[in-house]
Parts: structure tokens; sequence; C-alpha cells
């Protein structure tokens, strides 16, 4: 069985190649939980977020393996979106996935602070604030209640930016979707009137500029498919660095 451990007993079975996510609850950026079959010193974590998304780390040892089926068992009327990290994780999931369960390959990039910085169209940006919050079609409350778990806990560590029209509609943002104490996952939007006219890039720019006082690394994370997210985040500057497959159920 799985239990609820303390998130810093994780820290250590966490490398450079983990999802942002993993390093936001463990360092208290992001709320969440751990859970393992050791309540000391233990050898594999399940991590999660409020909302459903999963991550595994360290040895998928049988005891660990049996307590993690489990749980998973327990949450099927649930949502349940596991980032797996390794072939051995996905060997492990793909044991007991239920039968509805989907399959995505994902990319992973980032911006290397040595990098140059590309130029930037001249537009009005404004802070992601309570307002925009409000009115935004993407980037709304339930959105980071999702993936930060509260509002309150985005307005704390969070940045983001977006641009709007003369009539106050806003037609593009980023945002953090994930952060961590040294790592954050850009989310981007941009209204399908809006797009091809540089909104994302500028956004972007503001965005790894923020980053960059703070000493936080921008990530880019993307489905393999996505050739146009792949192809944005080469021309913006960002190098691939990991690759990792996402299980989630295709009913809920």
């Amino acid at each position: 069985m799985l239990e609820q451990i303390d998130s810093k007993l994780a820290r250590d079975l966490l490398d450079d190649l983990c999802p942002t996510q993993s390093f936001g609850i463990v360092e208290g950026f992001i709320e969440g939980a751990v859970y393992s079959d050791r309540v000391q010193r233990p050898r594999a974590v399940l991590i999660a977020t409020k909302s459903g998304t999963y991550t595994v780390h360290g040895e998928p040892g049988a005891h660990f393996v049996l307590g993690f089926s489990s749980f998973y068992m327990k949450k099927s009327k649930q949502r349940f979106t596991l980032f797996s990290p390794n072939i051995r994780w996905d060997t492990c999931f793909e044991k007991i996935q239920s039968k509805d369960t989907m399959k995505m390959s994902r990319v992973v990039y980032h911006l290397d602070h040595r990098d140059k910085l590309w130029d930037s169209l001249s537009l009005s940006i404004r802070t992601i604030d309570e307002h925009s919050i409000e009115k935004s079609p993407r980037f709304n409350e339930n959105y980071y209640v999702e993936h930060w778990g509260s509002v309150d806990a985005y307005k704390k560590y969070g940045i983001g930016y977006y641009v709007e029209d003369l009539q106050g509609e806003i037609l593009a943002e980023c945002t953090f979707i994930f952060r961590s104490r040294e790592k954050a996952n850009i989310d981007i939007y941009t209204r399908e009137c809006a797009r091809g006219k540089g909104l994302a890039s500028t956004l972007v720019l503001a965005f790894v500029k923020e980053c960059r006082k703070q000493n936080i690394t921008p990530m880019w994370d993307c489905d393999e498919g996505n050739e146009a997210s792949m192809q944005l985040a080469k021309r913006l500057g960002f190098s691939e660095v990991n690759r990792y497959h996402l299980y989630y159920r295709n009913s809920l």
C-alpha cells in the first residue's frame, strides 16, 4: 500500500530530466502530494497534483508496484494522467493500465541561459492578474486550480503575460503551467484570428527575460505529433533535452 509521505523525502530521487511539476510539488511551489511504500528513505515515489496528474520516480520495485497498482485501481473513475520517465516505468504501467488508456509521446525543450534572445515586436504587454484570469478564454480560474491547486498559488509563484486588442479582448497569453525553484514550463494560447502575427514569440520573449531575472530555466513540453509547436520552440532558440511517454484515460 502507498502512503503519503513528507514531500521533501522525494528530492533525492529527482534528476534534471524530471518533469517540472515534480520539483514544484516537492519544493512547495505547487499544491500536491507524494506517496511511497516506504515512509523513510523511499526508493520509489508517486507524485500527484490535486487535479489527477501523476509522475513516478525511482526504481519500480515489486512492493511499490503492488501498492501503485492498488492506488491506480482505486482511481478508476477519476482522472489519472501519468508522466512516465523511462521504459522501465512504461513496462510497469502497461501491465496494469485500463483498456481505455491512451499513450502519447512527448518532447521536452529548454532554453539555455547562455543562448542569445531573439528580437520581438513592439507591443504593449500586460502581466497576467486577477482581471485577465477572469476574462481569459483559456488561462482562467479553472486552469490555475487544475495545474497549481489554486489561483493564489499561481499569484504567489507564477509568471505570465498577455496582449489584448482595443476592445480589451485577450489575443494571446503565455504563462507558467508548472514551475519549480529552477525550471518553469511555458504554456501559450493565441486566438485563431491573431495567429501568424508574432504574438506568441513576443510573449515568450517577455517570459524568458523574467525567467532569467529569477535564474529559472524556461521549459517547452509538447506532443511529439505537434509539429507546429516543435518548430516554434526551435525557432525561438529552444533545444531538445528529453522525450517521454504520457498515459491518460481516453474515456475521462
